[in-house]
């Protein structure tokens, strides 16, 4: 869980940087450097939203960790004459 919690964490700061880059254009021709943007700029925002979906399949994937294990983390702490502590530390020794 904590690898898609840093995965998803990792997708929206590269959507947020995506999304403050100016736009600048290499053209000196009004109309190319009109065109030259908004090329640049449907790119961008495709871009973005690659990054913040990747962000909410990670996020979807850590939700349904969560769900499905959820009951286990109780489970595991009270197993009746065992001590959690110690299985985990040497496990199963």
């Amino acid at each position: 869980m904590a690898t898609f919690t840093w995965q998803s964490d990792k997708w929206k700061l590269v959507a947020r940087q995506l999304e403050a880059n100016t736009l600048t254009s290499s053209q000196s021709f009004p109309a190319l450097i009109q065109a030259d943007v908004m090329t640049q700029t449907v790119q961008q925002e495709g871009r973005v939203a690659y990054a913040y979906r990747q962000a909410a399949i990670r996020d979807g994937m850590l939700n349904h960790c969560k769900l499905k294990w959820e009951k286990y983390g109780i489970a595991l702490v009270t197993l009746p004459g065992f001590d959690a502590k110690v299985m985990v530390e040497c496990h199963g020794c």
